[in-house]
């Protein structure tokens, strides 16, 4: 009888010193958080802990804190994260969290930080610490794409102001916070802005390229080829292809041959009179539809 009193009496001081505590000060807040398509809801955030508590340990381990990361939408609470055998006294520590730790809940939740005192004879709570709410999503649903193009009002004519403006399209709430237009091809932005006017110096082929940016850093770009028009002649070709094919960008009939240059195909040529020819095919052409209608002819 005796040696079960012993017993009990030994049980009572090991268990004396293996519970009890409570958190004695500290808080939980969030430090930082990823909202990839700006839609208030993270997919992503970094909790700060930095608490204080009182527990005791037992004969198998110098700790039995556990500190518990909780959630709630509203119903019960569930478990986000555990940390077990935290340090003895307290905590300071950076807890990362993903949308995949609050089991699919998309839209606003409560969060608390709770301490345990996990022992073998008891599981004592030591007290919660409120972090507050945050809006949460899978990290699959935070993502956003972005896109470009352009157009431009009025004539591509060489120094002439042409007003370019720009378009995005965009799956995400980012709004657009930078639109860069390149018109040299020299990978430096000549303007910046939603709308710009710009005046070419030559005419010619000339790329075009606009490069849009939100507010997450999300870039896109889009590039256009633009024919830029000087027609001092009228002939309805630009200089710069005149000079190119060899035909004068002054003279709309460079070889003389009653054709302008718009419709010759060959407007440089000395041997082929390309107006001539033409002419004579009329001519041929007529002839033949006037033999074709003799028998409907009075006499």
């Amino acid at each position: 009888m005796r040696d079960y009193r012993l017993l009990l009496v030994a049980a009572l001081v090991l268990t004396a010193g293996c519970t009890g505590g409570s958190i004695t000060g500290g808080d939980a807040t969030i430090s930082d958080r990823v909202d990839g398509d700006c839609d208030d809801r993270h997919s992503e955030l970094d909790l700060r802990l930095s608490l204080s508590y009182t527990d005791h340990a037992d004969l198998f381990s110098e700790t039995d804190a556990v500190v518990l990361v909780e959630y709630t939408d509203g119903g019960q609470w569930s478990r986000a994260t555990r940390i077990g055998d935290a340090p003895s006294g307290g905590i300071e520590r950076t807890i990362s969290l993903t949308g995949s730790d609050f089991g699919g809940v998309e839209g606003p939740v409560r969060l608390r930080v709770s301490v345990l005192d996990d022992d073998l004879i008891n599981n004592q709570d030591l007290g919660s610490v409120p972090v507050g709410e945050v809006a949460v999503e899978p990290q699959r649903k935070d993502r956003g794409t972005l896109s470009a193009g352009f157009d431009w009002r009025g004539d591509l004519r060489r120094n002439t102001s042409v007003t370019f403006v720009a378009g995005d399209r965009s799956d995400s709430d980012c709004p657009v916070v930078s639109y860069d237009w390149d018109f040299d091809a020299d990978g430096t932005a000549e303007r910046e802005g939603r709308t710009v006017t710009y005046r070419f110096q030559s005419d010619g082929y000339h790329t075009v390229t606009l490069t849009v940016a939100d507010s997450r850093g999300r870039e896109a770009s889009v590039e256009r080829e633009v024919l830029v028009v000087f027609d001092p002649d009228g002939d309805g070709v630009t200089s710069a292809i005149e000079r190119a094919r060899g035909s004068d960008p002054r003279d709309p009939d460079t070889d003389d041959d009653l054709f302008h240059d718009g419709i010759d195909p060959a407007p440089t040529s000395l041997l082929v009179p390309t107006g001539l020819i033409q002419g004579v095919l009329f001519a041929l052409l007529f002839g033949a539809f006037l033999y074709s209608t003799r028998d409907s002819l009075p006499p």
